[in-house]
């Protein structure tokens, strides 16, 4: 299943609180899809100043995915929030605001390795116990770097401009591999909406993948790390064609996202080509370029 459209009698009940904060609230709830199956599934829902450009980058980021064979969740859908549920995304919505509130919802994929580690809170248990922490974070670098799916994963977060990749949003789903989550961030952390000429499809993003492989910084693991490098560049060879694959069925979920933005309509175009010369140009960028990018080729 890919990305759908469900009406908001769809969202039945909220559950837990993820996350919330300036950046946007994440809860989980229980929906309803289309097929009439009750799932427990996460709901984000960004502020209205950058909600649709959030939007556009979670449904790029899991369409690319999708088209790799990437693990992650299986569903992904928009939802119009309901007004009773307005006061439980607080302070993401405001509750005066008459337009409709777009939420975004993906099904559950595995545990983050955050909360496998018990580091949810990182910040106080630095203040509590700095020694400790430094350990869980260094095994939890440890456990990333010997899954088997690690080269595909820098590979991918280059490709998208992933500036924003933590522990938090890399989730175990067994079998050696590691499962993606959280897309928001893509493009560079770059408020295109507001600032389109700033997404510069060449300028170079910070992989934190590729400096968690790096920081193995023990020489018995060199050979190790190049390995896995020179499989990270051969898993790029496939995103010119994953681009070609999605690049209409983006097209047209940018189009429909732009529509419900400020936007004015005679501009759509410009912003439609602009994000799709930017993952164009990085699909089709040459391995040789990434490789040096990565350290591989001196």
């Amino acid at each position: 299943m890919g990305i759908i459209v469900l009406p908001e009698s769809s969202y039945l009940t909220s559950h837990e609180m993820v996350t919330e904060g300036q950046m946007g609230v994440t809860r989980k709830a229980s929906i309803e899809w289309d097929d009439g199956t009750i799932r427990k599934c996460y709901v984000k829902v960004y502020p209205s100043i950058n909600r649709i450009m959030k939007i556009c980058n979670e449904l790029t980021g899991f369409l690319l995915a999708k088209t790799l064979g990437l693990k992650q969740p299986d569903s992904a859908a928009l939802i119009p929030l309901n007004k009773i549920y307005y006061s439980d995304y607080l302070p993401a919505i405001d509750i005066n605001n008459t337009e409709t509130v777009w939420a975004w919802i993906t099904t559950e994929c595995g545990s983050s390795i955050k909360g496998v580690f018990q580091l949810n809170n990182i910040e106080e248990l630095y203040e509590q116990d700095p020694i400790g922490t430094q350990q869980k974070i260094a095994h939890a670098f440890n456990l990333i770097c010997d899954q088997k799916n690690l080269p595909e994963l820098i590979a991918f977060d280059d490709f998208i401009a992933n500036n924003d990749r933590n522990i938090g949003n890399l989730v175990m789903v067994g079998d050696g591999e590691m499962g993606i989550i959280d897309h928001g961030e893509i493009l560079g952390r770059i408020d295109w909406i507001k600032n389109l000429p700033s997404l510069d499809k060449k300028q170079i993003f910070n992989n934190h993948l590729l400096n968690i492989l790096d920081g193995q910084a023990t020489s018995s693991k060199d050979f190790s790390k190049f390995n896995l490098k020179h499989k990270a560049v051969e898993s790029k060879n496939h995103h010119k064609n994953c681009f070609i694959t999605t690049q209409e069925l983006l097209i047209t979920w940018w189009g429909n996202l732009l529509e419900v933005s400020n936007i004015p309509i005679n501009e759509h175009q410009k912003y439609i080509d602009t994000l799709h010369e930017f993952l164009h140009y990085r699909s089709h960028q040459s391995s040789i370029i990434f490789a040096n990018r990565i350290g591989l080729v001196a």
